[in-house]
């Protein structure tokens, strides 16, 4: 403990050392209020330099521990600067000298983005959006692509390249308020050198005069606009209220170009959000509820990877005229196509938004493998899906192509990785249980022999077939293959389960039933019993619930449908109801225990087992009543298993004639008798003269039994009466006639 100890003061006290060590060396993602750029900064000794090409700028200054202290410079402008490495180097905050915020995330991994095309008419206004669109989705250090493709006239020289990003900025709002297919703008075949384009908005006719011209170095570049660009600007901006649509408002998919972009922009967050943005962007309504999810994610990856085939996906070729129902179609292949369509209203609701119809997402497979062969577009459409699934297929046809070919809708991987998940999911399932049961037999204690040869079947179907449950999605099954494998082994882990959880709520509840037997305090055999009988009940209906859903069963309508006709079923059952109810009422007032002899009502008897809804009770000639416990829970129960003691009366009539003196004898003499019995409580015989009448004297002799039992309390008695009997005898007392037996005068009642 001291070494360990020693190790870790050791590491932590290195923390600060080591974090003060990172570099500021490579490339940083950067922010600021209103606007951002890539950065490059390379540390030498303590001296920093970098520069981001976007706007011109350059970074200079020195290192003290994890800040940054120097000066940006662009152009004639300079201001200083202040940034401060975060403990792990992967980002930093940093200020300007105005107070305002520039923060950076450091980029891992290769740097991609648009590639500059300026060759043709074509390939410039290409080049332009794409790098628009980039910019749009997180990486602002496009908007200098974008800006490198902008013919801004005379005004360029004077420009700072701030003021150009700003510029193209605003030239890119403008081009994507309108609709328009590259395919027809001529390309490198352009005649002249210039172009003029008219741009419309879809829906409206508004009209973007758009020129594309080609300079003295031979490359094409988009002209900036002339004439007033306000007006433009304002006339394109009406039918959203004179303000561009907010930067997420694309996730409404009240378009078919919004839907597109949602679909992409998914991909680039899918860990946080993004998944459900994707998914949303399908309709997944054709599938049942137990494969949506799964079927939704691998519809998703197949598009994905269809579209990396396809070409760059350009969203202002799209419509995005709100008012169109017109289903659009992105790619079209005798395999399957890829349409966006608007969903449509449910009752009483409004349209959903724009999504890939069912018959893309259902043709998503076939799709992806007939143009898997063709070769990525440079760079990718989008960003790659992290399926698992799609790793392992391209494992495999790199290693073994033959393992690819199908067999019905199976590929042969996928059949050779079924058996091979369920061999190693019970496989862990055996060593897992073994562990299980190890601690299952530790909280049994002696029982563990039966309890764990119940259990362990049970126990090892469920972990196998809850590890297979969570390892299938690797394989990608197809939705006929996926429906059977989901179905029939949840089936199975349902069953399982329910089986394991019955066998095992049976072991510990009977050893917490033995437990409460032995102790006194508030858990006794009857709640222990009801707890049962509940657990059972919810497992039951967890598993039956499980099992719908796994077979895609309406339970839905069924649940929704109890909750509709709730009276009618709680008036119906009001019996039922009633006696679950009475359960509670008598965990809740503790009126008897197990054992305890009682009396409610004609039930006369001893309390054998107290269930959700009856209660078992074993009468004195030995046969079993069933009373409910709504019945019971409503009579006036008479507990005598909870008697402290019993008391025992004898009345007796003394026959004339009879000295005082010898009266007084006999009374005590009775006291001595009680002296003898075992189990009278010391102190609480009592015997005296009840009444005086021309039949004789009557006296009645009192005293407590301390027992818990009939057998005791029968014993005690008999006891008394032959010592009564044995006294009178001995003393010659005469007895009246109709109280010569003492027996028939002997009365016990509970105190």
């Amino acid at each position: 403990m001291r070494l360990l100890l020693a190790v870790c003061l050791t590491l932590l006290a290195s923390l600060p050392a080591w974090a003060a060590d990172v570099s500021w060396t490579g490339q940083w993602d950067t922010r600021w209020r209103d606007g951002g750029a890539r950065m490059q900064l390379d540390l030498r000794g303590n001296e920093v330099t970098g520069a981001y090409p976007a706007y011109g700028g350059t970074i200079e200054g020195t290192v003290q521990g994890r800040e940054l202290h120097g000066r940006w410079i662009e152009g004639s402008r300079s201001g200083e600067i202040t940034f401060v490495l975060a403990p792990d180097g992967q980002s930093f905050m940093g200020r300007f000298e105005t107070g305002e915020w520039w923060t950076g995330a450091r980029v891992l991994g290769a740097v991609g983005g648009v590639v500059l095309d300026q060759a043709g008419a074509r390939q410039a206004l290409r080049t332009f959006v794409m790098a628009g669109n980039a910019a749009r989705a997180g990486n602002p250090n496009e908007w200098a692509k974008a800006a490198a493709v902008v013919e801004f006239g005379e005004p360029s020289a004077s420009m700072a390249p701030g003021q150009k990003l700003a510029a193209a900025r605003a030239l890119f709002e403008l081009i994507d308020q309108t609709t328009f297919q590259l395919f027809a703008i001529p390309g490198r075949r352009a005649v002249g050198d210039q172009l003029d384009l008219e741009l419309k908005q879809a829906g409206t006719g508004v009209v973007l005069p758009l020129s594309l011209v080609r300079g003295t170095d031979k490359l094409w570049r988009v002209a900036m606009p002339e004439g007033d660009l306000n007006k433009l600007r304002d006339m394109l901006l009406a039918r959203s209220g004179g303000r561009p649509p907010p930067p997420d408002d694309f996730k409404r998919r009240a378009t078919a170009r919004d839907a597109m972009r949602s679909f992409a922009a998914g991909f680039q967050d899918w860990d946080s959000g993004g998944r459900a943005q994707v998914l949303d962007t399908l309709d997944l309504s054709g599938f049942s509820d137990a494969t949506r999810a799964y079927e939704g994610e691998l519809a998703a990856a197949y598009l994905n990877e269809a579209m990396d085939r396809i070409g760059q996906i350009v969203p202002q070729e799209i419509s995005d005229d709100p008012q169109s129902r017109v289903p659009y179609t992105v790619f079209s292949h005798p395999a399957g196509s890829m349409v966006l369509a608007p969903a449509l209203p449910g009752p009483g609701s409004e349209a959903a938004g724009w999504r890939f119809n069912t018959d893309t997402v259902h043709s998503a497979r076939e799709l992806y493998t007939a143009i898997e062969d063709m070769p990525e577009v440079l760079g990718g459409a989008l960003p790659d899906v992290p399926s698992t699934y799609m790793r392992i297929r391209r494992w495999v046809r790199d290693v073994a192509p033959a393992l690819s070919a199908r067999i019905g809708s199976l590929e042969a991987w996928q059949g050779i990785g079924v058996l091979v998940l369920l061999a190693g999911s019970f496989a862990a399932a055996f060593a897992a249980g073994w562990f299980v049961l190890a601690v299952l037999r530790r909280a049994i204690g002696g029982r563990q022999a039966s309890a764990e040869h119940q259990f362990r079947w049970p126990l090892r179907l469920a972990l196998g077939f809850l590890l297979y449950h969570f390892a299938a999605p690797v394989l990608g099954l197809p939705e006929d293959a996926k429906r059977i494998s989901t179905g029939a082994t949840d089936v199975i882990l349902a069953l399982a389960v329910m089986w394991g959880g019955w066998k095992l709520i049976d072991t510990f509840g009977a050893g917490v039933a033995r437990r409460a037997e032995a102790t006194v305090g508030t858990l006794d055999e009857i709640v222990v019993s009801l707890v049962m009988g509940a657990c059972k009940l919810v497992l039951l209906a967890g598993g039956l619930l499980f099992i719908a859903q796994a077979l895609s069963l309406p339970y839905e309508g069924v649940v929704a449908g109890l909750g509709i006709g709730g009276l009618a079923v709680a008036f119906a059952s009001r019996e039922t109801l009633s006696n679950v109810f009475g359960a509670g009422i008598l965990v809740a007032d503790r009126p008897f225990r197990r054992g305890d002899w009682i009396e409610a009502g004609d039930a006369r008897g001893t309390v054998e087992h107290v269930g959700i809804r009856s209660t078992r009770i074993r009468t004195g000639d030995d046969s079993l009543l069933v009373v409910p416990n709504g019945k019971l829970a409503d009579a006036a129960v008479n507990n005598l298993g909870t008697r402290r003691h019993r008391v025992v009366k004898a009345k007796l009539l003394v026959m004339h004639p009879i000295a005082p003196n010898a009266l007084a004898a006999f009374m005590d003499g009775l006291l001595a008798l009680t002296a003898e019995v075992p189990h009278v409580r010391p102190g609480s015989a009592a015997a005296g003269v009840t009444s005086i009448g021309p039949d004789g004297v009557g006296i009645e002799l009192s005293c407590f039994l301390d027992v818990r039992t009939l057998d005791d309390e029968r014993t005690d008695r008999t006891t008394l009466m032959l010592g009564v009997l044995r006294l009178t005898d001995r003393m010659r007392v005469r007895l009246s006639q109709q109280d010569t037996n003492p027996a028939a005068a002997l009365e016990a009642v509970a105190a």
